[in-house]
């Protein structure tokens, strides 16, 4: 019983090492502003795609257990000689979340480890567990006709050949540790790229991982949580949107709006064509209202108090970076005096894509601040990060 465990445990690292030093091979395509964690996660899980292609092209020719092993051999000999950083986890790990997860991969080791039991009634069986006495003819792969759209075997059934090749009957239902692994970190990879804290993406992974839906398609020779992997490491892979960006036209006069931050005194020169439309009512305040159009675009309607003239609610409508035209009303609140001026110490802010409230702690005035902060980057800084 223990050599049968040991032996699906160690062809289970063999292949992952492997599949990770196939990784390494695309690790030089990824954006250089991932994080250490993101470039881990997007590595290995690409990693796995490779080798599972390279696997199905070679099993064209030949599939046996020595061009099988020739295939992982140059995995994992690219894993050895890979940089040593590329192994750094880089996250902090929150304990009761990360408790949690360690808790659903757990079970699911022990799960992987018991006899496989079922009958071809049991599409985790039928499928990808029993698949390779299908689709493997005299030592040769020979992809069958599966669903209309597709054939049989895929890139991840490939793989549990090669896993069954050197770890046994059981290390294919064993993987699922893993993979659903490495489908959780891209939770946490997506999580955090969306603003999330670490605590914050820790929990969506303990979260994820408990569903019972997802869990269904990720143990069991299931290849779902696989695929959804390899789709979730490709939409974090396209979005790069970070470092140094030199903002032109209307998104350059929309940056200068925002980053005046006196812009209350300052409204005739910011918006010179100001208008008086009315009143209205702003909760139980009247206000004046002012119609005005800023520089990059947008158009305002300023509601200033009837009482105190304080400005304490904007309504704006006009393009973002994208030039689609989106609204926001923005509410100011909580005014304090600050070496006689009156700021508002509470901005909320509400439009269809979220709505944000941001809350003031400390306001000082005339603080000096070096020249040399606000100029222009010769080039995008190597060491700048995000996940």
């Amino acid at each position: 019983m223990w050599l049968i465990a040991l032996k699906a445990i160690a062809g289970n690292v063999l292949v992952a090492v492997s599949a990770f030093g196939f990784g390494t091979w695309l690790s030089r395509f990824l954006p250089d502003s991932f994080s250490r964690f993101t470039r881990l996660v997007c590595t290995t899980i690409g990693g796995f795609g490779l080798l599972g292609l390279l696997l199905f092209i070679v099993g064209q020719v030949s599939f046996h257990r020595t061009t099988i092993g020739i295939v992982l051999a140059t995995g994992v000999t690219s894993a050895v000689a890979s940089k040593p950083w590329l192994w750094e986890f880089g996250i902090r790990i929150h304990k009761i979340p990360a408790a949690i997860v360690a808790a659903v991969l757990l079970l699911t080791a022990f799960g992987g480890l018991a006899e496989p039991v079922g009958d071809w009634g049991i599409d985790g069986v039928t499928y990808h567990y029993v698949g390779p006495k299908v689709w493997l003819r005299e030592g040769i792969i020979r992809p069958i006709p599966d669903n209309a759209p597709t054939s049989y075997p895929s890139l991840v059934e490939v793989v549990f050949g090669a896993l069954r090749a050197f770890g046994g009957e059981r290390a294919p239902v064993f993987s699922a540790v893993w993979t659903l692994a490495f489908f959780l970190a891209v939770a946490v990879v997506l999580g955090l790229r969306c603003g999330l804290s670490t605590r914050g993406a820790w929990w969506a992974a303990a979260l994820t991982a408990t569903m019972g839906a997802l869990y269904q398609g990720s143990h069991s020779g299931f290849v779902d949580a696989v695929y959804a992997a390899f789709i979730l490491a490709g939409i974090r892979t396209s979005d790069t949107r970070t470092g140094l960006k030199k903002l032109e036209g209307a998104e350059f006069e929309q940056a200068k709006m925002e980053a005046i931050f006196d812009s209350d005194v300052r409204l005739k020169e910011v918006c010179p064509d100001m208008k008086v439309t009315g009143r209205a009512k702003v909760g139980d305040r009247d206000t004046y209202t002012v119609l005005a159009h800023e520089p990059g675009g947008k158009t305002d309607t300023f509601y200033f108090d009837a009482q105190t003239g304080q400005r304490i609610a904007v309504d704006s409508e006009g393009p973002d970076e994208s030039g689609k035209v989106v609204k926001a009303n923005i509410f100011l609140e909580d005014f304090r005096p600050i070496d006689g001026i009156q700021m508002p110490f509470r901005i909320r802010i509400e439009s269809p894509a979220a709505n944000l409230v941001i809350t003031l702690q400390e306001v000082h005035h005339n603080v000096p601040i070096e020249d040399s902060i606000f100029a222009m980057p010769s080039s995008e800084p190597a060491a700048t990060a995000t996940h």
